[in-house]
């Protein structure tokens, strides 16, 4: 089964905001062909660029960017392809899509031929999509779409086209899969998962005085570590907060951090290298992020599996898979008042981050690679032979056996 994903959610050189970008989509593209070896993959990088606009100071990175026709991640050599588009004006996607696919022809004809793809794989309701819907009318090859920004404002009637004629709608939450099933009836949540090393870390509990607080996150305005900085200081007493990353929000947290006088409560951690992540994170007694909006949000499983509860915000990425107050807490990222007295809770009973953390890790236990490549695998499967893919099929059972990678 030979699968073609079209993406930018992968990191990629030259383009300053994706040198960090979450590499989930290729790590789970190697575990996929590590555990089915008739699986083969071809990525294609889809670059949303404003030809129209030269002025823009992130003309010059994608000029050099497209420079380059591909490029090396993972040991993949991934294809580069340019969308232009206007990033006012949504109404004119269509037309975009159109001329994309004229300008980029010759390439993708090459790709699907080259590797006989089976099934095409979008991972945006936008472009991504309209260039998937146009090579299957080309080449009557299914497609699937991963919906990421269903809740960001009116959808234009073609984007609509693009998700009414995929054959699945994958969604990470169940906020997306709730806006998806209005337009398909093929709607389904996927998740990530999560690495071993984080289902097995060891957790011992604090049993002292001080509730020890995590963040681990980019620095970024829309992850609301302000908010948390924010609540910490009202609350005043008790607590030790560690904030781990780095991003172009750090100078504006340290001022806070500054100007709160919260200077012998809260440190600035800096990057921490992923193997390191479950071991540190043991450490810490709650994982704070009330990020908005967050699609998936790894990083709290992550924390779950190593006994952490954990706090984020309603109506994004963990809401529908945690139960409130068994394994965390979501708050209204907006209500300053609603994340203070949800800390509080945990500094008022020493033994809810207990309590929680235990029930956190076992939840997390679910959410293991072996399961999550199984539904990929058995929807690709489905999808490619026309056949309708069975959530739930009673007689799935996960791959047990180990790997190395994970």
């Amino acid at each position: 089964m030979n699968v073609l994903v079209l993406t930018n959610v992968i990191p990629a050189p030259i383009l300053t905001t994706k040198k960090r970008e979450n590499d989930v989509l290729l790590k789970t593209a190697a575990l996929h062909e590590e555990m089915h070896k008739d699986v083969k993959y071809t990525f294609v990088y889809v670059l949303y660029t404003s030809f129209f606009s030269k002025w823009l100071p992130k003309h010059k990175e994608h000029k050099d960017f497209l420079a380059l026709k591909q490029f090396t991640a993972d040991n993949r050599q991934i294809e580069i392809i340019a969308v232009p588009r206007f990033k006012w004006n949504p109404q004119l996607w269509s037309f975009y899509m159109r001329l994309a696919y004229f300008l980029n022809k010759k390439k993708l004809d090459r790709i699907v031929r080259e590797n006989k793809i089976d099934i095409i794989h979008a991972h945006n309701i936008m472009a991504d999509a309209g260039v998937a819907c146009q090579l299957s009318e080309q080449f009557n090859i299914p497609y699937v779409v991963t919906s990421r920004q269903m809740g960001k404002g009116k959808l234009d009637k073609h984007i609509i086209k693009f998700m009414g004629r995929a054959k699945a709608m994958i969604s990470l939450n169940h906020q997306e899969k709730k806006a998806c099933d209005a337009f398909t009836a093929h709607s389904y949540v996927i998740s990530h998962g999560v690495e071993k090393p984080f289902l097995q870390q060891e957790k011992i509990y604090n049993d002292g005085p001080v509730l020890k607080i995590v963040t681990m996150a980019r620095l970024l305005d829309w992850k609301n570590i302000d908010k948390v900085l924010y609540a910490l200081k009202n609350i005043g007493a008790g607590f030790t907060y560690d904030i781990y990353g780095d991003g172009p929000e750090f100078k504006h947290l340290e001022r806070i951090v500054q100007e709160s006088g919260l200077q012998d409560k809260v440190q600035f951690k800096g990057f921490v290298p992923y193997d390191l992540v479950p071991q540190t994170m043991a450490e810490y007694d709650l994982f704070v992020l009330p990020s908005y909006k967050e699609w998936f949000g790894r990083v709290y499983i992550e924390a779950m599996a190593c006994g952490l509860p954990i706090i984020g915000s309603r109506r994004t990425g963990m809401d529908g898979y945690i139960t409130e107050g068994e394994q965390g807490f979501l708050v209204d990222h907006t209500n300053l008042d609603d994340l203070q007295q949800t800390i509080q809770k945990f500094l008022d009973d020493k033994q809810l981050k207990v309590v929680m953390g235990k029930k956190a890790k076992v939840f997390a236990q679910d959410f293991t690679w072996d399961s999550v490549i199984g539904k990929i695998d058995r929807l690709y499967r489905d999808v490619a032979a026309g056949r309708e893919y069975q959530e739930n099929d009673p007689e799935f059972v996960p791959l047990t056996h180990e790997h190395p990678s994970l």
